[in-house]
């Protein structure tokens, strides 16, 4: 499927210490930093490759090793990190075949270059995972979530320009590209792919308080090694946006669209509008916001109303968004999402629940998505803490009726073993629920011992 910027992740499932390899974060202070992190990792799971027909116990080791580079000034940045794990298997009383060696390497770029009135992005990634390690996102490409075996490779590219910023007339440009190669999958909907898009737009300051902009967009996503899916968008229009006050915001953008999709049915092409409409205002405490949009898709408009609220706190954010939306084949699905996250005096709170309704990119079938997150972590003393966090996923097909369900429970206890050495224990419970593939089950300890450094020329 057609990789994109677009999957949503369900926030605090896969944030498990010890399980992972944890990408390097950068620092933002500016100047030279160096980074890393190595980690040893014993598991004990029932089923440590999350498949069908899993039996017995393993015993597994994992090390993981990233390093980083950062280096900012007050015109650019820099920053690249990559690493990469070995997995083996140390005893296991099940024959099946088991996955070992280089596990999850990566690398990644990103630059950034400003002025007083321009400013350029250039980034890259390239990214080797587990199938099965990706259980708990929701990929818009397949329209749910996504259970299997084998290994995706992930490769993109992205560019972005902004000129004329704070200026009568600016153009800006953007560009993305992604590439995605799996091996050894038996899902038939995850499929080598090709995804590409660059838009652009001028803007013009028409008064102090309000711009208008002309727009255009083009994308092609497309399967590769003789499978039959290719579909190109194409969106012309214009836009604008006006300040009714310093806190007061209304904007509107209008585009001809055409789609034109090749795939197993033969060849089609839909042609039409779309529209957004929006309406701002910052608040005392956060801000307020009303959309309402109509977006062509492959099988007509996709339609949407929503309200949303941010509201912060002194030391927390709440995030409330409701509405409803609809397509030209279905009728109004009620859509929301609540957010929750605070600092505590000693740790921290969060929660979310949503429903959003999308249309899978290469069937066109529709799925109502749910999800729900809870965390919550607790310093203990100045050394030592711990965190648990629980995760519900579930998938409707509203095409077919099949239904995908994931359940993640996360339990961890940390310690601080030197200054620059830490220990983390825990237990994991994974759960796959379907009513149209085999149920999956995994309980997991794990003990890990890593090191974290960054060291400044």
């Amino acid at each position: 499927m057609g990789a994109t910027s677009r999957t949503i992740k369900i926030t605090g499932l896969l944030a498990t210490a010890g399980l992972a390899a944890a990408g390097t974060a950068f620092s933002q202070e500016g100047g030279l930093t160096f980074s890393g992190r190595l980690a040893q990792t014993f598991e004990f799971s029932d089923n440590p490759d999350f498949t069908d027909d899993a039996t017995g116990t393993t015993l597994r080791s994992r090390t993981d090793l990233t390093f980083g580079f950062d280096s900012v000034t007050s015109e650019q940045s820099l920053g690249i990190d990559f690493g990469a794990g070995l997995r083996y298997t140390l005893t296991t009383s099940d024959d099946s075949p088991v996955r070992e060696g280089l596990t999850d390497p990566f690398f990644r770029i990103d630059y950034s270059r400003n002025s007083a009135t321009a400013l350029i992005t250039l980034n890259g990634s390239f990214s080797q995972s587990d199938v099965g390690d990706l259980r708990f996102v929701l990929d818009p490409d397949v329209g749910d979530l996504v259970v299997d075996d084998g290994k995706v490779d992930r490769t993109t590219l992205g560019f972005g320009l902004d000129t004329g910023i704070g200026a009568p007339f600016g153009v800006s440009l953007d560009a993305f590209y992604s590439r995605r190669v799996y091996t050894d999958t038996t899902d038939p909907d995850l499929t080598d792919d090709e995804f590409f898009d660059i838009s652009g737009a001028a803007r013009f300051r028409v008064t102090p308080t309000t711009s208008a902009s002309l727009i255009a967009s083009y994308s092609r996503d497309q399967e590769l090694e003789g499978a039959i899916f290719d579909r190109r968008t194409t969106r012309l229009g214009f836009g604008f946006d006006h300040e009714l006050s310093e806190t007061r915001r209304v904007s509107f953008d209008l585009t001809g669209d055409q789609i034109d999709t090749t795939d197993t049915l033969g060849s089609r092409s839909e042609e039409g509008y779309s529209f957004g409409l929006g309406y701002a205002q910052d608040l005392p405490n956060g801000g307020f916001a009303i959309d309402a949009s109509s977006t062509l898709e492959s099988i007509g408009n996709r339609n949407t109303l929503s309200f949303s609220r941010n509201i912060d706190l002194p030391d927390g954010e709440i995030e409330v968004l409701a509405g409803v939306t609809n397509n030209d084949t279905s009728d109004l699905s009620p859509i929301f999402r609540l957010g929750y996250s605070r600092d505590l005096r000693d740790g921290e709170i969060s929660a979310r629940v949503e429903q959003n309704v999308r249309q899978s990119r290469r069937d066109d079938d529709e799925f109502r998505n749910r999800i729900l997150s809870l965390a919550y972590s607790q310093e203990i003393n100045s050394v030592s803490g711990w965190r648990t966090s629980l995760g519900y996923a579930e998938s409707d097909n509203l095409t077919d009726g099949s239904r995908e369900r994931r359940t993640d429970f996360l339990i961890s206890y940390r310690r601080d073993l030197t200054q620059d050495w830490d220990i983390v224990s825990g237990y994991r419970f994974e759960q796959s629920r379907s009513n149209s593939d085999p149920d999956r089950e995994a309980n997991t300890v794990f003990l890990t011992i890593e090191r974290t450094f960054d060291a400044r020329p």
